[in-house]
């Protein structure tokens, strides 16, 4: 105990592990789940103060160190930046942040600001390789992200061609069977009706059989077209979870009937829409 009380009397250490601590929360902060995807507004906000907190820690554990532990921890930085900031603005403050370091140096190791400058441009060179290998990873998992969100909607805007096409073809069904066959059975029906009264009467039952089968097949045809004309309407419900499964980064939760119908094609293409 006496031991650190002592550590903690020395402003050097004390100032040290405080300026560590903060410095690994803010990474662990920045570079979550959520922190590593670019947003706009408040978020964007409170990722630029995060970015202020990270280099004034390293910094600070370099001053308090008298040691080159900040140049090593600005590579970390500049793995973070590609992922928080848009590339001009990164390698600007990666610049920035790297060339701060001089004066520190200049302190510790007793060299001139010359000296302690070509120096700090050799960690600059090193952080910007780091900062360009990030960048390019960085823009990879935007484009696969692209790529889901582009693969989601195609797969919504064919689940809702698919449904669109099977309502035509059912509509296509009835029509036939309406204006075709239901036609020619009606034909049948007037033709049968005729000859029962010129048949005698041996052929007239088997006539009237025949008629009234004719009737029976006429009335099963339009029980038929009734039921494919009913379901006329556009089922959403493949074509919403196709286009809510490949969000990335985000956990969508659709609450719907099992069987979502909209008999509107334009309205149901407008609520597919607005969904995306």
């Amino acid at each position: 105990l006496a031991q650190v009380s002592s550590w903690w009397s020395n402003p050097n250490i004390s100032g040290w592990i405080l300026s560590y601590l903060i410095f690994g929360v803010t990474y662990l902060a920045l570079t979550g789940r959520s922190g590593m995807s670019r947003q706009n507004g408040k978020a964007q906000a409170i990722k630029l103060a995060g970015l202020v907190v990270l280099t004034g820690s390293a910094i600070a554990m370099g001053w308090f160190s008298q040691s080159g532990l900040s140049a090593m921890l600005m590579l970390v930085i500049a793995v973070v930046l590609p992922w928080q900031l848009p590339v001009n603005a990164g390698l600007v403050w990666m610049l920035a942040q790297n060339l701060m370091l001089t004066p520190i140096i200049a302190n510790y190791m007793g060299w001139t600001l010359m000296t302690a400058f070509l120096q700090v441009c050799m960690f600059l060179g090193i952080s910007a390789l780091t900062f360009f290998t990030s960048m390019v990873a960085s823009q990879q998992t935007e484009a696969r992200d692209a790529q889901r969100r582009l693969n989601s909607k195609l797969r919504a805007t064919r689940a809702l061609l698919a449904e669109s096409s099977r309502i035509a073809e059912r509509m296509r069904i009835a029509r036939d069977l309406h204006d075709l066959i239901g036609h020619h059975l009606t034909a049948l029906s007037l033709n049968l009706e005729v000859a029962s009264h010129l048949t005698n009467e041996a052929a007239s039952a088997h006539v009237r059989k025949a008629q009234s089968t004719a009737k029976l097949l006429l009335a099963d045809v339009r029980e038929v077209v009734s039921e494919l004309r009913q379901d006329d309407s556009i089922d959403l419900t493949q074509a919403l979870r196709s286009l809510t499964d490949g969000v990335p980064g985000l956990n969508v939760h659709v609450v719907m009937p099992p069987r979502f119908s909209v008999e509107d094609p334009q309205r149901a293409q407008v609520l597919l829409r607005c969904a995306q």
